[in-house]
């Protein structure tokens, strides 16, 4: 006698778990109405179904009309390796795999390199985990950084000499990638804090109640940080304070008043000797 019996198609959760209740039935794979003969044994086949595995299907004997046969599948476990390309994640990974459940979140920390901006993987990387194992290399920009004063670039130290006129201030700037934020310290040479002078903008200038030195030059260290998403890169310059150099009848701004006025006395000179040779 022919008799009816259902196959369920039942998946594992993307939670995991082995237990009954951690299978869930999928609308794409709805129940099957089979049918054989009492006494015989059930014919459940199970799906090839993307990024899961069929359990072994337990046949059973037909018996009666409504009987169920389950078959069970178990998500696929998958391996994703991450090459780095000489940076690191914050996330643990193993031999630089990291592995989960067929369509769990893949989640990882965007891996930092120093001197350089993390962009993108390469291949692109998926929310979940994929049907099947792939390797994702990380792509980096490198973030070049030059500093420089007008148009002259500043390698490795600058002699900051005393302005002829206006304030006095060195003006700094620094030439990055797009997008790139910069920002500024100084200390002093032994990398303490610098009483003298003070960075803002890239212009140094000397602190309130403070000017340049007359009695010997003093060096100081300047460091442009350079950032850009989860990287950046640093470059730090010494700058020579020039000491303000007097001249010989007062500071540089009255020489040139003494000057014009010796001029004006030889003038004077010159004319009380006409008047009376007249």
């Amino acid at each position: 006698k022919a008799v009816e019996y259902t196959v369920k198609h039942l998946f594992q959760k993307v939670s995991g778990g082995t237990n009954d209740g951690d299978y869930e039935a999928k609308d794409d794979y709805a129940d099957e109405t089979k049918s054989g003969t009492v006494g015989a044994q059930t014919e459940a086949v199970a799906k090839t179904v993307e990024g899961f595995d069929a359990q072994t299907i337990t046949q059973t004997t037909i018996e009666a009309s409504g009987m169920v046969v389950t078959v069970k599948y178990d998500r696929k476990n998958i391996s994703l390796t991450f090459e780095l390309d000489g940076g690191t994640t914050t996330t643990q990974l193993t031999e630089n795999k990291l592995t989960g459940l067929y369509g769990a979140n893949v989640e990882i920390a965007a891996p930092t390199k120093e001197g350089y901006a993390f962009t993108s993987w390469n291949q692109a990387l998926p929310q979940t985990f994929p049907a099947s194992d792939a390797t994702y290399t990380a792509q980096y920009e490198e973030i070049t950084l030059t500093v420089k004063t007008g148009e002259t670039a500043i390698t490795e130290s600058y002699d900051w000499s005393a302005p002829t006129d206006g304030e006095d201030t060195l003006t700094l700037a620094a030439e990055s990638l797009d997008g790139a934020t910069v920002e500024w310290s100084v200390k002093t040479s032994d990398d303490g804090e610098s009483e003298l002078v003070q960075i803002n903008n890239g212009v140094l200038s000397f602190k309130e109640d403070k000017s340049r030195p007359t009695d010997a030059d003093v060096t100081v260290k300047v460091t442009a940080t350079a950032s850009k998403g989860n990287g950046s890169t640093s470059k730090e310059i010494s700058i020579v304070i020039k000491k303000k150099v007097a001249s010989a009848g007062g500071d540089d701004n009255n020489q040139s008043d003494d000057s014009e006025g010796e001029n004006t006395e030889g003038d004077d000179s010159d004319e009380e000797g006409g008047s009376e040779g007249e």
